[in-house]
């Protein structure tokens, strides 16, 4: 039900939620659920980083943090810059996480100057 719950949740219009554990492996992601049930240590970003190992190792030594890592968002072909927030949810073993593109972050910034 848990799992359920945050996949339904939505931030600043459209931006998303997703559930890994401490393997570190996908346990809910709300728009690209082909991920659900894998194991993502191995995988690298374009930068040659593991972004979910450096998830994994935030909560370990923080509980909580930023992560800046490379990830293509679902319908865009190459993976663009983003920073994450997770945090960890010790009784379940989770972490739990939100990005954003920093093109966005960028753009944000802007409009608070102008």
């Amino acid at each position: 039900m848990a799992l359920r719950a945050v996949a339904a949740l939505r931030y600043d219009g459209s931006e998303h939620f997703w559930i890994s554990d401490m393997q570190p492996r996908m346990l809910m992601h709300p728009l690209q659920p082909e991920l659900d049930g894998q194991r993502l240590g191995e995988l690298k970003d374009s930068h040659g980083s593991a972004p979910f190992d450096a998830f994994v190792a935030t909560v370990r030594s923080d509980g909580k943090g930023f992560v800046a890592h490379r990830w293509p968002e679902p319908g865009s072909a190459p993976a663009q810059d983003q920073l994450a927030y997770v945090m960890g949810f010790t009784p379940w073993g989770w972490i739990l996480g939100g990005a954003v593109p920093v093109d966005d972050l960028q753009h944000s910034q802007w409009r608070e100057v102008a």
